[in-house]
């Protein structure tokens, strides 16, 4: 009978299985985070989707009040499809809250699997698993910001004055986003990193 080195005997089996075996704790945090970043663009792209529609009906809302104005006669200030595009517009300054809330749970869960890295473990082609959550929390930092703006016209277009109040508020919708060029930045890495479609 052959003798095992003592060597042999004190492995665990858990340390001769591969890094990259599926069930690898570092490898199964990694496809979480990789899922978790490919959930935050999806959010992301549904942020973009809703400001592009809050664009449209910012510009409907300008068109009738600028018609409104313009009536000579005692038309009503806030007719029927006005109230209708107004109600829409809040709407899309909902699914931006939403998007926003989704985003902070996102990023619970991405520092739940901290213990799992190491610190200069990546997990993107080039990021590690700090530079990804940093990401993350710094994207929601900007949605923050933008969405103060966005909720304050959405509350008040409706009620402008003047067709120049009208067009302050459609060029602050439509360009609130260009102050946040960071953030996009950013998130167009994460499409680079983690191989994701655009």
């Amino acid at each position: 009978m052959m003798a095992t080195t003592p060597d042999r005997q004190t492995v665990a089996l858990s340390r001769l299985k591969s890094p990259r075996t599926p069930s690898s704790p570092g490898t199964v945090a990694s496809l979480k985070v990789v899922n978790a970043v490919t959930n935050f663009v999806e959010f992301h792209r549904k942020w973009c989707q809703a400001v592009a529609k809050g664009l449209q009906f910012c510009n409907a809302i300008r068109n009738i009040k600028n018609n409104v104005f313009r009536s000579a006669n005692n038309e009503v200030a806030y007719p029927e499809n006005l109230i209708l595009h107004c109600k829409n517009l809040i709407v899309m300054v909902s699914i931006m809250e939403d998007v926003i809330a989704n985003a902070f749970y996102m990023v619970v869960q991405l520092k739940s699997l901290k213990e799992s890295f190491e610190n200069d473990y990546t997990i993107g082609r080039t990021w590690n698993f700090a530079q990804t959550v940093k990401t993350v929390e710094m994207s929601i930092v900007s949605y923050e910001k933008e969405i103060t703006t966005r909720k304050y016209i959405a509350e008040n277009i409706g009620h402008a004055l003047s067709t120049e109040h009208l067009d302050l508020f459609v060029s602050c919708w439509n360009n609130t986003m260009d102050v946040e060029r960071n953030r996009e930045l950013y998130i167009h890495m994460m499409f680079y990193e983690f191989r994701l479609n655009e």
